[in-house]
Protein backbone atom coordinates (compact mmCIF):
# COMPACT_ATOMS: atom_id res chain seq x y z
CA UNK A 1 0.00 0.00 0.00
CA UNK A 2 3.10 2.42 0.93
CA UNK A 3 4.35 1.69 -2.36
CA UNK A 4 1.12 2.34 -4.36
CA UNK A 5 0.79 5.67 -2.31
CA UNK A 6 4.65 6.40 -3.57
CA UNK A 7 3.91 5.67 -6.87
CA UNK A 8 0.75 8.03 -7.09
CA UNK A 9 2.62 10.62 -5.54
CA UNK A 10 5.33 10.65 -8.13
CA UNK A 11 3.02 10.59 -11.08
CA UNK A 12 0.89 13.59 -9.27
CA UNK A 13 4.30 15.30 -9.22
CA UNK A 14 5.47 14.79 -12.63
CA UNK A 15 2.92 15.60 -13.71
CA UNK A 16 3.38 19.45 -12.41
CA UNK A 17 6.51 19.68 -13.67
CA UNK A 18 5.66 18.31 -16.79
CA UNK A 19 2.94 21.00 -17.38
CA UNK A 20 5.36 23.87 -16.10
CA UNK A 21 7.79 22.88 -18.44
CA UNK A 22 10.12 21.48 -16.19
CA UNK A 23 11.12 17.92 -18.25
CA UNK A 24 14.47 17.46 -16.73
CA UNK A 25 12.97 18.00 -12.85
CA UNK A 26 10.21 15.41 -14.22
CA UNK A 27 13.14 12.75 -15.02
CA UNK A 28 14.80 13.31 -11.93
CA UNK A 29 11.87 12.30 -9.91
CA UNK A 30 10.94 9.32 -11.62
CA UNK A 31 14.36 8.34 -11.07
CA UNK A 32 14.41 8.67 -7.91
CA UNK A 33 10.73 6.61 -7.55
CA UNK A 34 12.19 4.01 -9.71
CA UNK A 35 15.00 3.53 -6.82
CA UNK A 36 12.41 3.04 -4.30
CA UNK A 37 9.66 1.34 -6.37
CA UNK A 38 11.82 -0.75 -8.99
CA UNK A 39 8.79 -3.34 -10.19
CA UNK A 40 6.34 -0.52 -10.45
CA UNK A 41 5.02 -0.65 -14.23
CA UNK A 42 3.93 2.80 -14.30
CA UNK A 43 6.96 4.60 -13.42
CA UNK A 44 9.13 2.62 -16.45
CA UNK A 45 6.40 3.74 -18.31
CA UNK A 46 6.66 7.06 -17.23
CA UNK A 47 10.11 7.59 -17.49
CA UNK A 48 10.24 6.21 -20.86
CA UNK A 49 7.48 9.07 -21.85
CA UNK A 50 9.37 11.46 -20.43
CA UNK A 51 12.61 10.59 -22.07
CA UNK A 52 10.90 10.61 -25.30
CA UNK A 53 9.18 14.18 -24.56
CA UNK A 54 13.03 14.96 -24.02
CA UNK A 55 13.71 14.20 -28.02
CA UNK A 56 11.35 16.35 -29.28
CA UNK A 57 11.25 20.33 -30.26
CA UNK A 58 10.49 23.07 -27.42
CA UNK A 59 12.48 21.51 -24.70
CA UNK A 60 16.32 22.83 -23.33
CA UNK A 61 18.01 19.33 -23.44
CA UNK A 62 20.58 19.56 -26.05
CA UNK A 63 22.11 15.68 -25.60
CA UNK A 64 22.26 12.88 -27.45
CA UNK A 65 18.62 11.93 -28.98
CA UNK A 66 19.65 8.24 -29.98
CA UNK A 67 20.82 7.89 -26.74
CA UNK A 68 17.46 9.37 -25.10
CA UNK A 69 15.53 6.85 -26.93
CA UNK A 70 17.14 3.93 -26.00
CA UNK A 71 16.73 4.72 -22.69
CA UNK A 72 13.13 5.09 -23.56
CA UNK A 73 12.98 1.97 -25.44
CA UNK A 74 14.65 0.35 -22.70
CA UNK A 75 11.94 1.26 -20.04
CA UNK A 76 9.10 0.79 -22.12
CA UNK A 77 10.41 -2.93 -22.74
CA UNK A 78 10.61 -3.13 -18.80
CA UNK A 79 7.03 -1.63 -18.26
CA UNK A 80 5.85 -4.38 -20.57
CA UNK A 81 7.86 -7.15 -18.77
CA UNK A 82 5.99 -5.81 -15.84
CA UNK A 83 2.49 -5.54 -16.99
CA UNK A 84 2.42 -7.52 -20.47
CA UNK A 85 -1.45 -6.74 -21.20
CA UNK A 86 -1.56 -2.95 -21.33
CA UNK A 87 -2.31 -1.10 -24.82
CA UNK A 88 -1.14 2.02 -23.66
CA UNK A 89 2.58 0.55 -23.18
CA UNK A 90 2.27 -1.22 -26.24
CA UNK A 91 1.38 1.92 -27.80
CA UNK A 92 4.53 4.09 -26.51
CA UNK A 93 6.89 1.69 -27.14
CA UNK A 94 5.58 1.95 -30.71
CA UNK A 95 6.09 5.60 -30.61
CA UNK A 96 10.06 5.48 -28.88
CA UNK A 97 11.06 2.93 -31.91
CA UNK A 98 9.46 5.20 -34.71
CA UNK A 99 11.10 8.18 -33.51
CA UNK A 100 14.41 6.57 -33.14
CA UNK A 101 14.06 5.01 -36.55
CA UNK A 102 14.33 8.64 -37.55
CA UNK A 103 16.73 9.61 -35.64
CA UNK A 104 19.33 7.15 -36.64
CA UNK A 105 18.17 7.43 -40.11
CA UNK A 106 18.70 11.62 -40.00
CA UNK A 107 22.46 11.34 -38.13
CA UNK A 108 23.20 8.42 -41.10
CA UNK A 109 21.98 10.28 -43.98
CA UNK A 110 20.49 7.64 -45.07
CA UNK A 111 16.95 5.89 -44.55
CA UNK A 112 14.70 4.57 -41.54
CA UNK A 113 15.77 1.37 -40.09
CA UNK A 114 13.43 -1.21 -41.53
CA UNK A 115 13.75 -3.24 -38.38
CA UNK A 116 12.70 -0.38 -35.94
CA UNK A 117 9.84 0.43 -38.08
CA UNK A 118 8.89 -3.16 -38.41
CA UNK A 119 9.12 -3.48 -34.07
CA UNK A 120 6.70 -0.19 -33.80
CA UNK A 121 4.20 -1.56 -36.57
CA UNK A 122 4.27 -4.27 -34.73
CA UNK A 123 3.37 -2.81 -31.43
CA UNK A 124 0.40 -0.17 -32.98
CA UNK A 125 -0.87 -3.72 -34.63
CA UNK A 126 -1.11 -5.22 -30.97
CA UNK A 127 -2.74 -2.34 -29.83
CA UNK A 128 -5.43 -2.21 -32.57
CA UNK A 129 -5.91 -6.06 -32.28
CA UNK A 130 -7.58 -4.80 -29.01
CA UNK A 131 -8.35 -1.69 -29.77
CA UNK A 132 -9.80 -1.41 -33.46
CA UNK A 133 -11.18 1.82 -33.11
CA UNK A 134 -7.99 3.84 -32.07
CA UNK A 135 -7.47 6.55 -34.67
CA UNK A 136 -4.41 7.79 -33.39
CA UNK A 137 -2.87 4.51 -33.32
CA UNK A 138 -3.90 3.96 -37.00
CA UNK A 139 -2.64 7.31 -38.18
CA UNK A 140 1.05 6.17 -36.08
CA UNK A 141 0.77 2.62 -37.94
CA UNK A 142 0.17 4.18 -41.17
CA UNK A 143 2.92 6.82 -41.11
CA UNK A 144 5.56 3.69 -39.97
CA UNK A 145 4.06 1.76 -43.29
CA UNK A 146 4.88 4.78 -45.00
CA UNK A 147 8.48 4.97 -43.82
CA UNK A 148 8.92 1.07 -44.26
CA UNK A 149 8.47 2.01 -48.17
CA UNK A 150 11.68 3.79 -48.33
CA UNK A 151 14.87 2.75 -49.97
CA UNK A 152 12.61 -0.32 -51.48
CA UNK A 153 11.90 -0.47 -55.44
CA UNK A 154 8.67 0.62 -56.34
CA UNK A 155 6.86 -2.84 -56.64
CA UNK A 156 7.67 -3.32 -53.18
CA UNK A 157 6.70 0.22 -51.54
CA UNK A 158 3.58 0.29 -53.26
CA UNK A 159 2.19 -1.92 -50.81
CA UNK A 160 3.47 -0.64 -47.95
CA UNK A 161 1.86 2.61 -48.99
CA UNK A 162 -1.43 1.38 -50.32
CA UNK A 163 -1.69 -0.28 -46.64
CA UNK A 164 -0.70 3.12 -44.89
CA UNK A 165 -3.30 4.68 -46.99
CA UNK A 166 -5.97 2.23 -45.71
CA UNK A 167 -4.96 2.75 -42.06
CA UNK A 168 -5.16 6.84 -43.15
CA UNK A 169 -8.44 6.11 -44.47
CA UNK A 170 -9.55 4.27 -41.63
CA UNK A 171 -8.23 6.92 -39.07
CA UNK A 172 -9.76 9.76 -41.22
CA UNK A 173 -13.49 7.88 -40.75
CA UNK A 174 -13.40 7.65 -36.83
CA UNK A 175 -11.94 11.39 -36.59
CA UNK A 176 -12.99 13.50 -39.80
CA UNK A 177 -11.71 16.96 -38.14
CA UNK A 178 -8.10 15.89 -37.59
CA UNK A 179 -6.30 18.00 -40.50
CA UNK A 180 -3.09 16.54 -40.26
CA UNK A 181 -4.07 13.14 -41.05
CA UNK A 182 -5.34 14.76 -44.29
CA UNK A 183 -2.30 16.06 -44.87
CA UNK A 184 -0.76 12.81 -44.21
CA UNK A 185 -2.72 11.17 -46.58
CA UNK A 186 -2.32 13.11 -49.25
CA UNK A 187 1.90 13.02 -48.82
CA UNK A 188 0.99 9.25 -49.18
CA UNK A 189 -1.04 9.35 -52.24
CA UNK A 190 1.60 11.67 -53.66
CA UNK A 191 3.95 8.99 -53.12
CA UNK A 192 1.70 6.22 -54.63
CA UNK A 193 1.32 8.59 -57.79
CA UNK A 194 4.79 9.35 -58.31
CA UNK A 195 5.36 5.26 -58.35
CA UNK A 196 2.15 5.17 -60.56
CA UNK A 197 4.30 7.93 -62.82
CA UNK A 198 7.37 6.01 -62.93
CA UNK A 199 5.05 2.88 -64.81
CA UNK A 200 3.18 4.76 -67.20
CA UNK A 201 -0.05 4.93 -65.28
CA UNK A 202 -1.03 8.50 -65.91
CA UNK A 203 -4.71 7.94 -65.08
CA UNK A 204 -3.80 6.28 -62.07
CA UNK A 205 -1.79 9.32 -61.08
CA UNK A 206 -3.75 11.60 -62.06
CA UNK A 207 -6.77 10.03 -59.96
CA UNK A 208 -4.74 10.01 -56.90
CA UNK A 209 -3.28 13.68 -57.30
CA UNK A 210 -6.95 14.72 -57.53
CA UNK A 211 -7.48 13.17 -54.65
CA UNK A 212 -4.65 14.47 -52.41
CA UNK A 213 -5.89 17.96 -53.38
CA UNK A 214 -9.24 17.36 -52.12
CA UNK A 215 -7.23 15.78 -48.84
CA UNK A 216 -5.68 19.56 -48.78
CA UNK A 217 -8.77 21.64 -49.33
CA UNK A 218 -10.30 19.43 -46.90
CA UNK A 219 -7.15 19.91 -44.02
CA UNK A 220 -7.09 24.01 -44.76
CA UNK A 221 -10.92 24.50 -44.20
CA UNK A 222 -9.95 22.66 -40.68
CA UNK A 223 -6.96 24.81 -40.16
CA UNK A 224 -6.72 27.73 -43.04
CA UNK A 225 -2.99 29.26 -43.64
CA UNK A 226 -1.31 25.61 -42.35
CA UNK A 227 1.60 26.22 -44.49
CA UNK A 228 2.48 22.23 -45.02
CA UNK A 229 -0.62 22.30 -46.40
CA UNK A 230 -0.53 24.92 -48.62
CA UNK A 231 3.50 23.57 -49.91
CA UNK A 232 1.69 19.96 -50.70
CA UNK A 233 -1.31 21.81 -52.16
CA UNK A 234 1.10 23.95 -54.42
CA UNK A 235 2.86 20.67 -55.54
CA UNK A 236 -0.06 18.74 -56.03
CA UNK A 237 -1.63 20.99 -58.17
CA UNK A 238 1.71 21.47 -60.08
CA UNK A 239 1.71 17.84 -60.98
CA UNK A 240 -1.80 18.32 -62.38
CA UNK A 241 -1.41 21.20 -64.42
CA UNK A 242 2.13 19.90 -65.74
CA UNK A 243 0.34 16.40 -67.13
CA UNK A 244 -2.48 18.85 -68.49
CA UNK A 245 -4.91 18.11 -66.26
CA UNK A 246 -7.14 21.48 -65.87
CA UNK A 247 -3.50 23.34 -66.38
CA UNK A 248 -4.75 27.10 -66.24
CA UNK A 249 -6.97 26.25 -62.82
CA UNK A 250 -3.98 24.08 -61.21
CA UNK A 251 -1.16 26.51 -62.10
CA UNK A 252 -3.25 29.22 -60.71
CA UNK A 253 -4.24 27.06 -57.50
CA UNK A 254 -0.26 26.47 -57.13
CA UNK A 255 0.87 29.90 -57.41
CA UNK A 256 -1.74 31.37 -54.99
CA UNK A 257 -1.01 28.58 -52.36
CA UNK A 258 2.65 29.19 -52.28
CA UNK A 259 2.44 32.98 -52.44
CA UNK A 260 0.33 32.79 -49.19
CA UNK A 261 3.19 30.71 -47.49
CA UNK A 262 5.76 33.54 -49.09
CA UNK A 263 3.94 36.18 -47.64
CA UNK A 264 4.72 35.50 -44.37
CA UNK A 265 7.91 34.03 -44.92
CA UNK A 266 9.55 35.70 -48.41
CA UNK A 267 12.64 33.52 -47.99
CA UNK A 268 10.69 29.98 -47.27
CA UNK A 269 12.91 27.47 -49.10
CA UNK A 270 9.99 25.27 -50.18
CA UNK A 271 7.82 27.83 -50.52
CA UNK A 272 10.02 29.08 -53.68
CA UNK A 273 11.09 26.02 -54.63
CA UNK A 274 7.39 24.76 -54.68
CA UNK A 275 6.22 28.41 -56.55
CA UNK A 276 9.16 28.09 -59.29
CA UNK A 277 7.88 24.82 -60.29
CA UNK A 278 4.47 26.27 -60.96
CA UNK A 279 5.90 28.99 -62.75
CA UNK A 280 8.05 26.74 -64.82
CA UNK A 281 5.00 24.74 -66.20
CA UNK A 282 2.69 28.16 -66.49
CA UNK A 283 5.21 29.71 -68.40
CA UNK A 284 5.74 26.60 -70.80
CA UNK A 285 1.56 26.01 -71.33
CA UNK A 286 1.36 29.85 -72.25
CA UNK A 287 4.63 29.52 -74.69
CA UNK A 288 2.84 26.36 -76.12
CA UNK A 289 -0.23 28.36 -76.48
CA UNK A 290 1.56 31.55 -78.07
CA UNK A 291 0.66 33.86 -75.33
CA UNK A 292 3.03 36.74 -74.77
CA UNK A 293 2.70 36.02 -71.11
CA UNK A 294 5.02 33.33 -71.41
CA UNK A 295 8.48 35.18 -71.39
CA UNK A 296 7.19 36.88 -67.84
CA UNK A 297 6.14 34.01 -66.50
CA UNK A 298 9.39 32.23 -66.79
CA UNK A 299 11.82 35.41 -66.15
CA UNK A 300 9.52 34.90 -62.36
CA UNK A 301 10.42 31.74 -62.16
CA UNK A 302 14.47 32.09 -62.78
CA UNK A 303 13.90 34.63 -60.26
CA UNK A 304 12.13 32.47 -57.69
CA UNK A 305 15.19 30.26 -58.33
CA UNK A 306 17.62 32.94 -57.81
CA UNK A 307 15.95 33.56 -54.09
CA UNK A 308 16.11 30.35 -53.50
CA UNK A 309 19.82 29.99 -54.44
CA UNK A 310 20.18 32.78 -51.78
CA UNK A 311 18.06 31.05 -49.29
CA UNK A 312 19.59 27.58 -49.77
CA UNK A 313 22.57 26.24 -47.74
CA UNK A 314 25.74 24.99 -49.69
CA UNK A 315 24.24 21.26 -50.15
CA UNK A 316 20.96 23.09 -50.96
CA UNK A 317 22.66 24.98 -53.89
CA UNK A 318 24.19 21.86 -55.69
CA UNK A 319 20.50 20.71 -55.52
CA UNK A 320 18.98 23.71 -57.05
CA UNK A 321 21.20 24.28 -60.15
CA UNK A 322 20.12 20.91 -60.80
CA UNK A 323 16.72 21.85 -60.50
CA UNK A 324 17.07 24.99 -62.92
CA UNK A 325 18.90 22.53 -65.77
CA UNK A 326 15.19 20.20 -65.30
CA UNK A 327 13.75 23.88 -65.42
CA UNK A 328 15.40 24.98 -68.64
CA UNK A 329 15.45 21.40 -70.16
CA UNK A 330 11.37 22.22 -69.45
CA UNK A 331 11.29 25.87 -71.22
CA UNK A 332 13.60 24.32 -74.66
CA UNK A 333 10.54 21.44 -75.11
CA UNK A 334 7.94 24.34 -74.79
CA UNK A 335 10.01 26.55 -77.38
CA UNK A 336 10.26 23.68 -79.73
CA UNK A 337 7.12 22.70 -79.36
CA UNK A 338 6.12 26.53 -80.17
CA UNK A 339 8.93 26.32 -83.44
CA UNK A 340 11.43 28.36 -82.06
CA UNK A 341 14.33 26.11 -83.15
CA UNK A 342 17.23 28.65 -82.22
CA UNK A 343 15.44 29.28 -78.40
CA UNK A 344 15.35 25.97 -78.23
CA UNK A 345 18.83 25.35 -78.47
CA UNK A 346 20.12 28.14 -76.24
CA UNK A 347 18.11 26.55 -73.59
CA UNK A 348 18.90 22.92 -74.25
CA UNK A 349 22.67 24.22 -73.71
CA UNK A 350 21.90 26.13 -70.63
CA UNK A 351 20.47 22.78 -69.19
CA UNK A 352 23.56 20.70 -70.06
CA UNK A 353 25.96 23.75 -68.27
CA UNK A 354 23.61 23.34 -65.32
CA UNK A 355 23.34 19.44 -65.06
CA UNK A 356 27.17 19.66 -65.86
CA UNK A 357 27.48 21.93 -62.41
CA UNK A 358 25.54 19.76 -60.50
CA UNK A 359 26.76 16.31 -62.10
CA UNK A 360 29.85 17.30 -60.49
CA UNK A 361 29.15 17.80 -57.19
CA UNK A 362 27.36 14.26 -57.18
CA UNK A 363 28.62 12.13 -60.13
CA UNK A 364 26.22 8.97 -58.23
CA UNK A 365 23.03 10.87 -58.35
CA UNK A 366 21.26 8.97 -61.41
CA UNK A 367 18.61 12.02 -61.59
CA UNK A 368 21.32 14.43 -63.04
CA UNK A 369 23.10 12.18 -64.73
CA UNK A 370 19.56 11.52 -66.97
CA UNK A 371 18.41 14.78 -66.83
CA UNK A 372 21.99 15.69 -68.45
CA UNK A 373 22.12 12.65 -70.70
CA UNK A 374 18.79 14.05 -71.92
CA UNK A 375 19.61 17.82 -72.84
CA UNK A 376 22.41 16.51 -74.61
CA UNK A 377 20.74 14.11 -76.99
CA UNK A 378 18.27 17.27 -77.56
CA UNK A 379 21.48 18.69 -78.37
CA UNK A 380 22.26 16.14 -80.51
CA UNK A 381 19.28 16.66 -83.15
CA UNK A 382 20.14 19.96 -83.58
CA UNK A 383 23.91 19.88 -84.09
CA UNK A 384 25.55 20.04 -87.16
CA UNK A 385 27.88 18.63 -88.88
CA UNK A 386 26.58 15.06 -88.47
CA UNK A 387 30.34 14.54 -86.48
CA UNK A 388 29.12 16.25 -83.37
CA UNK A 389 26.20 15.09 -83.83
CA UNK A 390 27.35 12.16 -83.38
CA UNK A 391 29.80 12.90 -80.01
CA UNK A 392 26.70 14.03 -78.19
CA UNK A 393 24.87 10.81 -78.38
CA UNK A 394 27.59 8.95 -77.14
CA UNK A 395 28.33 11.25 -74.62
CA UNK A 396 24.41 11.18 -73.75
CA UNK A 397 24.44 7.00 -74.30
CA UNK A 398 26.86 7.30 -71.03
CA UNK A 399 25.11 9.54 -68.99
CA UNK A 400 22.23 6.92 -69.52
CA UNK A 401 23.95 4.08 -68.54
CA UNK A 402 25.70 5.34 -65.36
CA UNK A 403 22.23 6.61 -64.47
CA UNK A 404 20.75 2.69 -65.02
CA UNK A 405 23.92 1.61 -63.09
CA UNK A 406 22.77 3.56 -60.15
CA UNK A 407 18.86 2.55 -61.05
CA UNK A 408 18.24 0.05 -63.35
CA UNK A 409 14.70 0.02 -63.66
CA UNK A 410 14.03 3.90 -64.42
CA UNK A 411 11.78 3.73 -67.17
CA UNK A 412 13.03 7.01 -68.29
CA UNK A 413 16.34 6.68 -68.59
CA UNK A 414 15.81 3.22 -70.18
CA UNK A 415 14.02 4.42 -72.92
CA UNK A 416 16.10 7.40 -72.78
CA UNK A 417 18.98 5.77 -73.73
CA UNK A 418 17.57 3.07 -76.82
CA UNK A 419 16.90 6.41 -78.06
CA UNK A 420 20.06 7.99 -77.37
CA UNK A 421 21.33 5.04 -79.73
CA UNK A 422 18.97 5.52 -82.90
CA UNK A 423 20.37 8.78 -84.16
CA UNK A 424 19.81 9.66 -87.97
CA UNK A 425 22.73 7.24 -89.08
CA UNK A 426 22.55 4.40 -86.84
CA UNK A 427 23.16 1.10 -88.68
CA UNK A 428 21.21 -2.07 -88.71
CA UNK A 429 23.03 -3.28 -85.73
CA UNK A 430 22.92 -0.60 -83.76
CA UNK A 431 19.34 0.14 -84.17
CA UNK A 432 18.63 -4.13 -83.48
CA UNK A 433 20.29 -3.37 -80.16
CA UNK A 434 18.47 -0.31 -78.87
CA UNK A 435 15.16 -1.83 -79.91
CA UNK A 436 16.17 -5.09 -77.82
CA UNK A 437 16.71 -2.38 -74.92
CA UNK A 438 13.22 -1.02 -75.99
CA UNK A 439 11.70 -4.69 -75.87
CA UNK A 440 13.48 -5.09 -72.32
CA UNK A 441 12.04 -1.63 -70.70
CA UNK A 442 8.51 -2.60 -72.07
CA UNK A 443 8.33 -5.74 -70.06
CA UNK A 444 8.72 -4.07 -67.42
CA UNK A 445 6.64 -0.92 -67.60
CA UNK A 446 3.76 -2.21 -70.57
CA UNK A 447 1.88 0.86 -69.55
CA UNK A 448 4.34 3.61 -69.89
CA UNK A 449 3.72 5.60 -73.38
CA UNK A 450 7.34 6.93 -73.02
CA UNK A 451 8.72 3.14 -73.27
CA UNK A 452 6.24 2.66 -76.26
CA UNK A 453 7.69 5.40 -77.91
CA UNK A 454 10.93 4.66 -77.67
CA UNK A 455 10.51 1.02 -78.83
CA UNK A 456 8.32 2.87 -81.80
CA UNK A 457 11.52 5.23 -82.75
CA UNK A 458 13.71 2.32 -82.43
CA UNK A 459 11.72 0.43 -85.13
CA UNK A 460 11.47 3.64 -87.23
CA UNK A 461 15.47 3.36 -87.42
CA UNK A 462 15.70 -0.03 -88.19
CA UNK A 463 13.19 0.12 -90.90
CA UNK A 464 15.84 3.03 -92.38
CA UNK A 465 18.92 1.17 -91.73
CA UNK A 466 17.42 -2.44 -93.64
CA UNK A 467 17.41 -2.61 -97.35
CA UNK A 468 14.63 -3.56 -99.25
CA UNK A 469 13.01 -6.95 -98.07
CA UNK A 470 11.38 -9.39 -96.39
CA UNK A 471 12.47 -8.05 -93.18
CA UNK A 472 11.59 -4.61 -94.05
CA UNK A 473 8.64 -5.35 -95.07
CA UNK A 474 7.57 -7.09 -91.80
CA UNK A 475 9.42 -4.19 -89.42
CA UNK A 476 7.27 -1.73 -91.45
CA UNK A 477 4.06 -3.80 -90.46
CA UNK A 478 5.14 -3.91 -86.95
CA UNK A 479 5.64 -0.27 -86.42
CA UNK A 480 2.50 0.42 -88.01
CA UNK A 481 1.13 -1.29 -85.47
CA UNK A 482 3.23 0.49 -82.79
CA UNK A 483 1.69 4.07 -84.04
CA UNK A 484 -2.19 2.79 -83.65
CA UNK A 485 -1.45 2.01 -80.56
CA UNK A 486 -0.03 5.05 -79.53
CA UNK A 487 -2.56 7.23 -81.51
CA UNK A 488 -5.22 5.21 -79.85
CA UNK A 489 -3.52 6.05 -76.12
CA UNK A 490 -2.76 9.84 -76.93
CA UNK A 491 -4.66 11.10 -80.28
CA UNK A 492 -3.73 14.82 -80.00
CA UNK A 493 -0.03 13.80 -79.22
CA UNK A 494 2.26 15.36 -81.99
CA UNK A 495 4.76 12.94 -81.52
CA UNK A 496 2.74 9.52 -82.60
CA UNK A 497 1.12 11.90 -85.28
CA UNK A 498 4.55 12.36 -86.63
CA UNK A 499 6.07 8.76 -86.44
CA UNK A 500 2.52 7.65 -88.18
CA UNK A 501 3.14 9.75 -91.47
CA UNK A 502 7.00 8.71 -91.43
CA UNK A 503 6.10 4.96 -91.75
CA UNK A 504 3.15 5.74 -94.05
CA UNK A 505 5.80 7.53 -96.28
CA UNK A 506 8.50 4.69 -95.67
CA UNK A 507 5.46 1.96 -96.86
CA UNK A 508 4.92 4.21 -100.11
CA UNK A 509 1.45 5.24 -98.79
CA UNK A 510 2.28 9.29 -99.56
CA UNK A 511 -0.69 10.68 -99.26
CA UNK A 512 -1.90 9.05 -95.95
CA UNK A 513 1.73 10.14 -94.91
CA UNK A 514 1.21 14.03 -95.80
CA UNK A 515 -2.13 14.19 -93.96
CA UNK A 516 -0.61 12.63 -90.87
CA UNK A 517 2.29 14.78 -91.01
CA UNK A 518 -0.18 17.98 -91.63
CA UNK A 519 -2.05 16.96 -88.14
CA UNK A 520 1.41 16.69 -86.33
CA UNK A 521 2.70 20.27 -87.45
CA UNK A 522 -0.89 21.49 -86.54
CA UNK A 523 -0.46 20.19 -82.82
CA UNK A 524 3.21 21.35 -82.91
CA UNK A 525 4.54 23.75 -85.47
CA UNK A 526 8.83 23.25 -84.35
CA UNK A 527 7.64 20.05 -86.19
CA UNK A 528 8.94 21.56 -89.50
CA UNK A 529 12.48 21.87 -88.78
CA UNK A 530 12.19 18.46 -87.63
CA UNK A 531 10.72 16.93 -91.05
CA UNK A 532 13.27 19.32 -92.95
CA UNK A 533 16.32 17.47 -91.35
CA UNK A 534 14.78 14.36 -90.99
CA UNK A 535 16.34 12.01 -94.05
CA UNK A 536 13.20 9.87 -94.13
CA UNK A 537 11.56 12.78 -96.58
CA UNK A 538 14.48 13.41 -98.14
CA UNK A 539 13.21 12.23 -101.38
CA UNK A 540 10.53 14.77 -101.46
CA UNK A 541 12.00 17.55 -99.59
CA UNK A 542 11.74 19.85 -102.58
CA UNK A 543 7.95 18.90 -103.33
CA UNK A 544 4.92 20.70 -103.37
CA UNK A 545 4.00 18.42 -100.69
CA UNK A 546 6.51 20.11 -98.42
CA UNK A 547 5.65 23.62 -99.52
CA UNK A 548 2.15 23.71 -98.93
CA UNK A 549 2.82 22.26 -95.34
CA UNK A 550 5.51 25.01 -95.37
CA UNK A 551 8.67 23.16 -94.40
CA UNK A 552 10.74 24.40 -97.05
CA UNK A 553 11.47 27.64 -95.41
CA UNK A 554 13.33 28.62 -92.18
CA UNK A 555 12.02 28.69 -88.77
CA UNK A 556 10.96 31.84 -86.99
CA UNK A 557 10.78 32.91 -83.41
CA UNK A 558 7.13 33.12 -82.36
CA UNK A 559 5.50 30.80 -84.53
CA UNK A 560 2.06 30.08 -81.89
CA UNK A 561 -0.11 26.05 -82.44
CA UNK A 562 -2.94 25.26 -81.78
CA UNK A 563 -3.56 24.52 -78.20
CA UNK A 564 -2.78 20.90 -77.04
CA UNK A 565 -4.74 19.05 -75.35
CA UNK A 566 -1.80 17.00 -74.07
CA UNK A 567 1.19 18.42 -71.73
CA UNK A 568 4.12 19.85 -73.95
CA UNK A 569 6.85 17.25 -74.89
CA UNK A 570 10.38 17.93 -76.39
CA UNK A 571 10.03 17.36 -79.76
CA UNK A 572 13.34 15.71 -80.08
CA UNK A 573 13.58 14.11 -76.69
CA UNK A 574 10.36 12.11 -77.22
CA UNK A 575 8.15 10.50 -75.34
CA UNK A 576 10.90 9.89 -72.40
CA UNK A 577 12.22 13.24 -72.19
CA UNK A 578 8.67 13.70 -70.37
CA UNK A 579 9.78 10.76 -67.97
CA UNK A 580 13.19 12.23 -67.38
CA UNK A 581 11.90 16.13 -66.93
CA UNK A 582 10.05 14.49 -63.87
CA UNK A 583 12.92 12.90 -62.63
CA UNK A 584 15.01 16.28 -62.75
CA UNK A 585 11.95 17.74 -59.95
CA UNK A 586 13.85 17.04 -56.84
CA UNK A 587 12.79 16.43 -53.05
CA UNK A 588 13.87 19.52 -50.74
CA UNK A 589 12.77 17.91 -47.54
CA UNK A 590 16.30 18.03 -46.42
CA UNK A 591 17.33 20.96 -47.80
CA UNK A 592 17.55 23.82 -44.96
CA UNK A 593 17.94 27.29 -44.93
CA UNK A 594 21.35 29.17 -45.31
Amino acid sequence: MLIQLLVLLIRTLTGYLLAAGQVLSARHTVEWGLRLAPASADLWSLRGRILLRLTAGGTRWRGDAAQLLEEARTAYARAADLRPRDPEIWREHGLVLQNLAWVLAVRGGGTPRPDLLGAAAAEYTRVLDVQPRRAEVLHERAMTRAGLRAGLPDAEALGWLEAALADLDRSLDLRPHAPEVALHRAEVRSDLAGIHHRAGRKALEVDLRRAGLEDCARALRLRPGWQPLLLRQGREATALAAMGDDPAKNGDLAIAATTTVLREQPRHLQALIARSQARVAAACRLCVQGDARAALVWRQALTDLDAALEAAGLRGREEIIALRGGALAQWAEAQDRAGDGVAAREAWQAAVEAFDQAVDDDPADARRLAGRAAALACLADRAEPVEQAVQLRRRAVLDFGQALALRPDDAAALAGRAMARCGPVATAAEARQALGEADHALTLYPEHAGVRGARRHCLLALIVALPSGPERGDVLATTLGECALGLAAAPTDPLAHYDHARVLFLSGRAAEAYRALEQAIHLAPGLRLTARRDPVWGPVAAGAGFRRLGIGGSPTRGTTAAPPAEPPRCLHMREWGEGVRQGAVYSFQGVTPG
